[in-house]
């Protein structure tokens, strides 16, 4: 029998490339007697990419060629050289093809755009001895090895795009229709399952003017659960902008076409298109800012409580105001009047009733009606004491544990945290619970394998409520996985926690990082410090720079919880627009020992903001600046002097476009005064606007009340505060920001 060149499934493995090894070598040269370590880093192992190519229209290439791997990256070498990243593997699969894990069935990618896909990551290459130097272990003997390239058993999928799908139950005429309308000319035979593969058509309709036509194969009853030909045509059904019914009225098969109408709609009913957790929907629907698209979304409200309406009289009574919220048009929350009595009566009626609600609840709230009595009642450090709330079961779901991932911390603690089989909880896939600590692991026996139940506490927070099959507690890593350094489990509090002993490791610059993407500094929203701990824990952070390169990353951050496509692409754009910025900014957000913003300021205008003149000063050219002293002069000195320092100060700078202030053609009215500010502002946005505005006028501006200080700017003039009585003591003029305004507009 002759076999079809239309193939639109395959499987194949994939196997990333691993990533170089870094080297451990230390610096040879003449007249120089030890010198120290300079292996360089290992070079990272090649991706594997997908690309969507609209040259092809079928995966028989795949049935011949199952395996590929992509190369490894070269090991580090001598003089701080890393090691040639391997090169990318680029796969090309006919566009609407769909990627997807083997064993899990879950989507990888859906390649349907024009975007390449980095479908497996290679390996991370490890660092050389030279990252391992410290004061106490000057000839690191080690380095990191590259981590191995991630292996994938993937599953490819090719579902159909066209323009029209003809479906329909088998023998009802489809092949016949489009070899009329097109040119295709598939197999027409009077019996069922003719067609085995889609068959497409161009139809010209008229110049210039076409459509694609799929003859989609025929569906029977159960088709959704694999019947017949089942899942092997219902994923051509997907891609289709129209699906076009296709129906045998004369009855030849004694069926009533209005019937087989009605049963096809049900086969290629898309469930997943259904929004499957309605908390999530209404939340982001309130913050949305686009009304139309929130109005597209259809939100129901229903009134919960009266937060406030004054000016009507409720005759002290709850159950008048959610009367009154009905009157105004409101739909109300359902509620029922309870005593002691029967209670129990309306609990068992709500907990029935939530099965078969369209939206989620997590408990019950009984509340005196009785509104003055319940507020004398107060409150407690958190809720008020005019209520009772009842908790439904949290839902549990079980599941395989996949693998502990271990996630550093910036006080040097190691948190397990549960990977497992992703589950449907509360509307929500959830794949990654916190273990918080190894006693928690040893109490639940938890080992990879096991199976667990999981929830999620408050309907929010997923945890492990139970084991089922406790194979124990294995493979506490020896290694910290942000920096190599070795581990060491403590006591702390009576809990055993997994702490990282280098000094060096990067997770424990966390206010480092916190400083440098702060307002003040580069100012990247949505880089918090959670997300910073995260990024660093993953170890895709462990310098300035890979701020600036976390795309590499795409893949893995969009899959982190708190994270998707949309939050991903914000990210990436605000590092974008934080690679064009200012000196003092830059100055500023190193974290230089006793630079405050107001200090890289007065640096960067007396060196004209040249950073060159800055790097390369003596202290003796710092201290001629007015309020910079031989500590913060000795402080930034120091700095550029490090060896470390200036090569990760050379990285950043490969990725930032320093922009340098436009000289102020205002009149210099403030040149030679010296400002203070202290308490709360009223005609500038914030103490730093004020700051900006008096710098642009010539002026200066510091922190602290001395003699050399010209005003002190305080709208409190009269306050008694420490720099008030500062002031007063050395003679210093306290004036308002009126004052202030008035003096620069003489």
């Amino acid at each position: 029998m002759a076999t079809s060149n239309f193939i639109d499934t395959a499987t194949i493995w994939l196997h990333a490339g691993k990533g170089g090894d870094g080297a451990v070598t230390f610096h040879r040269e003449k007249f120089v007697a030890a010198g120290g370590p300079d292996g360089g880093d290992g070079g990272r192992g090649g991706d594997i990419i997908f690309v969507a190519d609209d040259n092809l229209s079928t995966l028989m290439d795949f049935r011949y060629k199952r395996k590929y791997t992509a190369p490894d990256g070269e090991n580090g070498r001598a003089k701080r050289m890393s090691g040639a990243d391997g090169d990318d593997l680029v796969i090309r699969v006919p566009r609407g093809t769909v990627l997807k894990e083997a064993e899990t069935d879950l989507v990888v990618a859906d390649l349907t755009g024009s975007e390449p896909v980095v479908v497996a990551r290679g390996g991370r290459g490890g660092w050389g001895n030279s990252h391992f130097a410290t004061p106490t272990r000057q000839i690191p003997k080690f380095a990191k090895p590259g981590l191995p390239g991630e292996d994938m058993h993937l599953k490819l999928e090719l579902k159909v795009i066209a323009d029209v799908g003809l479906i329909g139950f088998p023998n009802v005429g489809k092949s016949t229709l489009i070899s009329i309308i097109s040119a295709a000319r598939p197999k027409i035979a009077n019996y069922h399952f003719t067609t085995l593969t889609p068959v497409l058509g161009v139809v010209r309709v008229g110049p210039e003017q076409s459509f694609v036509c799929a003859d989609i194969p025929g569906l029977i009853e159960g088709a959704a659960e694999g019947v017949g030909l089942g899942h092997d045509f219902l994923r051509h059904v997907e891609r289709c902008r129209l699906l076009l019914h296709v129906v045998d009225v004369s009855g030849s098969e004694c069926r009533d076409p209005i019937e087989d109408f009605e049963k096809i709609n049900e086969e290629i009913e898309d469930v997943d298109a259904k929004y499957k957790n309605p908390r999530n929907l209404c939340s982001g629907s309130v913050r949305q800012l686009n009304n139309e698209i929130t109005a597209e979304r259809h939100v129901h409200f229903m009134a919960f409580a009266l937060v406030s309406a004054p000016e009507q009289d409720f005759e002290n009574s709850r159950i008048r105001q959610m009367e009154w919220l009905k009157e105004q048009g409101f739909e109300v929350v359902e509620y029922k009047v309870v005593t002691r009595d029967n209670l129990d009566e309306a609990m068992q009626y709500f907990s029935t009733k939530i099965e078969t609600n369209d939206f989620p609840s997590d408990g019950l709230v009984a509340l005196y009606d009785d509104i003055a009595y319940g507020e004398s009642l107060g409150t407690t450090a958190k809720f008020p004491r005019n209520a009772f709330a009842f908790k439904w079961a949290d839902e549990q779901k079980e599941t395989t544990l996949l693998e502990i991932e271990w996630s550093p911390s910036r006080t040097g603690l190691i948190n397990p945290v549960a990977v497992f089989e992703p589950v449907e909880l509360e509307g929500t896939s959830v794949s990654r619970a916190s273990v918080h600590n190894i006693s928690i692991m040893r109490s639940l026996d938890l080992g990879v394998g096991d199976k667990i139940l999981v929830y999620k506490a408050n309907m929010i927070i997923p945890q492990i409520a139970e084991n089922l099959t406790r194979s124990g507690v294995r493979d506490i890593p020896e290694t910290c996985p942000a920096c190599g350094g070795a581990t060491r489990i403590q006591m702390m509090n009576n809990v055993e926690t997994l702490y990282c002993t280098n000094p060096e490791c990067p997770a424990k610059f966390m206010k480092a990082f916190t400083l440098f993407v702060s307002r003040d500094a580069m100012n990247i929203d949505g880089m918090s410090e959670a997300t910073l701990e995260k990024f660093v824990g993953h170890g895709f952070i462990r310098e300035f720079a890979d701020i600036f390169r976390l795309d590499r990353y795409r893949d893995e951050i969009v899959e982190m919880d708190g994270f998707g496509e949309k939050s991903y692409q914000n990210l990436i754009d605000s590092i974008e627009r934080a690679k064009n910025t200012t000196l003092p900014r830059l100055i500023f957000g190193l974290g230089i020992l006793n630079i405050g913003l107001a200090n890289a300021r007065m640096i960067c205008k007396a060196f004209d903001f040249d950073l060159d003149r800055i790097r390369n000063a003596s202290a003796e050219d710092f201290a001629q600046i007015d309020g910079v002293g031989e500590v913060i002069a000795k402080s930034i000195v120091d700095y550029f002097a490090d060896e470390e320092n200036k090569e990760r100060l050379e990285r950043l700078l490969s990725y930032l476009t320093i922009e340098k202030p436009q000289a102020s053609q205002e009149e210099q009215k403030l040149a030679g005064l010296t400002f203070v500010i202290t308490g709360s502002v009223e005609h500038f946005p914030n103490r730093n606007a004020l700051k900006a505005r008096i710098e642009e006028l010539g002026g200066k501006a510091t922190g602290s009340v001395t003699g050399k200080t010209s005003y002190l700017i305080n709208n409190d003039t009269t306050s008694s505060s420490s720099k008030n009585r500062k002031a007063r003591e050395l003679g210093v003029p306290v004036i308002s920001e009126e004052e202030f305004l008035k003096m620069t507009e003489e």
